[in-house]
């Protein structure tokens, strides 16, 4: 079966194209032909992104620039990507009836602040194409159904031949907006038993804490972290972008590639992270960490810490002294990793079943 997978492939983010590139190698273990939709919409404007007066102002040019080549460079090696490129619905229309079964996941793709009202996420391309409609571990990226989920959606999502999301809470409220089950799934990227297939990286810090997506309010809890663990500190993430002053935090590392990202965790004594990826990796990785919440983008996070039993290690901005508590606490990692072998292996059952017994003229 040709399988084409439609996700947020295009966004300069470890967590974004390594789980588009799980979740195709998971479809391909399946014994299915699977690709990356290359869709990069638009509306997105990334055509001049580096040259934002922002970039030029505070001398971010070259950083952007290189940090935009690597991750080029990743989905040039190491994403199967479909031959034609697509920008707009009519192109993806144009697509579709080449594929036996489209997947739109996981990551952010139902997140209307992200998708802004594109209903591609919601395959509405591929009506009467004739292929198979599936949703795997998409995620609305919020803790309450949003007001852009309306009929029309609902008419697109009917459609479907099976849904699965990422967070448990997104499960029941689309199962009740739609009426009928909805099934929750482990990100792509806890599906995929090892990633040694992409290249190593053995140069870079070791024994390190990292500090990954740490929002301003955070900042001065991973100083005390790093003090108390008595570490050097690794900070990677949004706030070099956003220009948050983190010289306090030590050394910086400003432009990795997805490889580079994931061997800073492997090779972390401790990570600190706001990030949904970054706590899974280290999870993955049996690296002890505290993820720092935010606003409401916690949902996703939660839904990961509470299938691992390891719900006290998600931190709020008012109880950031909470991260110290947890720098001694050991971590029952053979339960942890039993947990997700178990959503593993339910989790691939579910892609097996949706993909199962279908095919163009069948």
């Amino acid at each position: 079966m040709k399988v084409g997978v439609l996700t947020f492939h295009w966004a300069d983010n470890p967590g974004a194209v390594l789980q588009a590139y799980a979740l195709c190698k998971v479809v391909e273990n399946l014994g299915h032909d699977a690709e990356i939709i290359d869709y990069d919409p638009a509306w997105r404007g990334h055509r001049m992104p580096l040259l934002r007066w922002r970039n030029l102002r505070d001398g971010k040019f070259p950083c952007a620039l290189m940090r935009k080549t690597a991750y080029a460079r990743f989905r040039s090696k190491s994403l199967r990507l479909s031959a034609t490129r697509s920008e707009t619905r009519d192109q993806l229309r144009a697509m579709a009836a080449s594929y036996d079964a489209i997947i739109v996941g996981s990551d952010q793709v139902w997140n209307p602040k992200i998708i802004k009202g594109d209903s591609s996420y919601f395959l509405d391309f591929a009506a009467g194409s004739g292929c198979k409609l599936i949703a795997y571990a998409a995620s609305l990226g919020v803790d309450t159904l949003p007001p852009e989920f309306d009929a029309s959606v609902r008419n697109h999502l009917d459609r479907f031949d099976a849904i699965s999301v990422r967070e448990s809470h997104a499960a029941t409220m689309i199962s009740g907006f739609l009426g009928k089950p909805v099934e929750h799934v482990a990100d792509p990227t806890l599906l995929l038993t090892d990633f040694d297939q992409l290249p190593d990286r053995n140069a870079g810090p070791s024994g390190h804490m990292l500090a990954y997506m740490v929002f301003p309010e955070a900042l001065v809890a991973a100083a005390r972290l790093r003090s108390a663990l008595g570490m050097k500190m690794v900070h990677v993430g949004s706030g070099i972008a956003q220009g948050w002053s983190t010289p306090h935090l030590g050394y910086t590392q400003h432009c990795v590639d997805p490889v580079e990202w994931m061997h800073l965790i492997r090779r972390a004594g401790f990570v600190f992270t706001s990030s949904f990826h970054g706590t899974v990796f280290s999870i993955l990785n049996r690296v002890p960490f505290v993820a720092c919440a935010r606003g409401d983008h916690n949902s996703r996070v939660e839904s990961l810490l509470g299938l691992c039993g390891l719900g006290d290690r998600l931190v709020l901005p008012e109880r950031m002294d909470a991260a110290e508590a947890l720098v001694k606490a050991e971590v029952d990692w053979a339960r942890v990793h039993a947990a997700i072998s178990s959503e593993r292996e339910r989790s691939i059952a579910f892609l097996r079943g949706a993909l199962a017994g279908y095919e163009h003229g069948t």
